[in-house]
């Protein structure tokens, strides 16, 4: 018997595939008859891999040469192929015969003639070696330059190897998958880390994993706070198809960092506006915006607490709020007069010292709920500065709780990723204590799981 595979024909069949999804001796296809012919589960019909409308149906002997136009080319599953061989070289009888001994097998006077001739001729229905239209493009010439640009660029895309090679895309693309079994991963932006900040992060990750493990630390009780420019010639998140291509053999987290990752983009000039959010289990704080030209001193920031955090924080967890108010690590919100006056304000805050520097990715706002704004304003096509206010406070109003929920309870698988990562940058690794990510969910960094993010997709785009 014939392994299983896709076969084709050579000759008239050039380019048939012939089906081998089934086993002849399978047990489930109702056995074989007496004399050898695999039988349906009646034991009389063909087993259900014989697909007659993939040829002309010829279920009767009364089937002549005129039932089935030429043009039609049959395919063969696997039973079909072993009947015909073993009417062929044990039975032996000719296509006629067949036809009339087999009815309801899918077998048309055509296909069947050329089938039988091809099995005496040699012994099977599969391609003959080096039939087919003969390779002009990708010759071995072609695939070594290939392999050449592609060793000294790694963040060639298909139209750079094409426009190289004077190639086609589909020729080039073809080249890179087949030829040097190589495929495309699309970078990952991220936020690049010191190795100082490493080490603090990999400290206050244990420390933190610890406090959720014992239960001193609540995920639902923790009032989140960041702010953020919005520009409106970078609401689709820059460039997605930044792509490296790889052997298909490696997965995206076996990759080192400086080949996968790729520094956050920085955009400059254009219209633009300062929003500034809190977000907790609980709900989120009413978004607000800085005043135009306004720089976020310590000053500045003591009026966004005083104006926004505050009322939110008392609105959500009650007074004196019951929950930690957490800050990211900027100047304006390390000053000293700072520190003091939250103090007086949240019973309980991570002061300066408990967060690490270089550290977006720990923050529900930077991982999730920016990206996802982003996404779904530039959804709404602002044109101007008031249109792209209303769009970013309206994108807010329509972020659905459960979400913002998730995203809060994520804090804790990401510290156990981050540790994992020594205090790196984990954004693209998919091992946790040995279990892929699937195992252990985790949302996309940058909101991915917000819908229409444009960082939505793990699948690179190749042009």
């Amino acid at each position: 018997m014939h392994s299983a595979g896709n076969l084709a024909m050579a000759g008239p069949y050039d380019g048939v595939e012939f089906l081998s999804d089934i086993d002849f001796c399978a047990a489930e296809d109702g056995g074989v008859s007496g004399d050898g012919v695999p039988l349906g589960d009646d034991g009389k019909n063909p087993p259900a891999d014989v697909a007659p409308d993939l040829a002309s149906e010829a279920t009767g002997s009364d089937a002549s040469e005129s039932d089935t136009p030429k043009a039609k080319r049959p395919k063969y599953s696997q039973s079909q192929q072993e009947l015909i061989r073993k009417c062929v070289f044990e039975e032996k009888i000719g296509y006629r015969r067949i036809l009339k001994k087999y009815p309801g097998w899918g077998f048309n006077t055509y296909g069947l003639k050329d089938a039988v001739a091809r099995m005496k001729a040699t012994g099977s229905l599969a391609r003959k070696q080096g039939s087919g239209r003969k390779i002009t493009r990708r010759t071995h010439e072609t695939v070594e330059k290939a392999r050449a640009y592609m060793d000294e660029n790694k963040d060639a895309t298909v139209g750079d190897l094409a426009k190289d090679l004077a190639l086609p895309k589909t020729t080039a693309r073809r080249v890179l998958k087949e030829n040097l079994e190589l495929k495309p991963y699309r970078k990952v932006s991220a936020q690049h880390v010191k190795p100082a900040n490493q080490a603090r992060r990999l400290e206050m990750c244990k420390k933190w994993d610890a406090d959720i493990e014992s239960g001193q630390l609540d995920l639902t009780k923790i009032f989140w706070t960041d702010e953020k420019m919005f520009r409106l010639g970078s609401l689709q998140g820059g460039n997605q198809n930044l792509v490296v291509w790889v052997k298909n053999t490696l997965a995206k987290h076996e990759l080192p960092n400086d080949l996968i990752l790729r520094a956050d983009g920085r955009y400059q000039g254009g219209v633009s506006v300062m929003a500034s959010l809190g977000i907790s289990y609980n709900g989120k704080g009413p978004l607000r915006f800085a005043p135009a030209k306004t720089k976020i001193n310590a000053d500045a920031y003591m009026e966004i607490i005083e104006n926004t955090y505050v009322p939110d924080c008392l609105e959500l967890y009650g007074s004196p709020p019951d929950c930690v108010f957490q800050q990211d690590g900027a100047s304006s919100h390390t000053a000293k007069k700072v520190q003091e006056f939250c103090k007086t304000k949240f019973p309980r805050f991570w002061a300066k010292e408990m967060w690490p520097a270089n550290s977006p990715d720990l923050n529900p706002l930077d991982y999730f709920a920016w990206g996802c704004l982003q996404a779904q304003v530039g959804k709404k096509k602002p044109k101007c500065l008031d249109t792209l206010k209303v769009a970013i406070k309206t994108s807010v109003a329509e972020m659905p709780l459960d979400m913002v929920q998730r995203a809060m309870l994520n804090f804790g698988k990401r510290v156990k990723m981050c540790i994992a990562a020594d205090g790196g940058t984990f954004k693209h690794r998919k091992l946790l204590g040995g279990a892929p990510v699937a195992d252990v969910p985790i949302l996309n960094p940058g909101g991915a799981e917000c819908p229409g993010h444009p960082n939505g997709e793990d699948a690179a785009s190749e042009e």
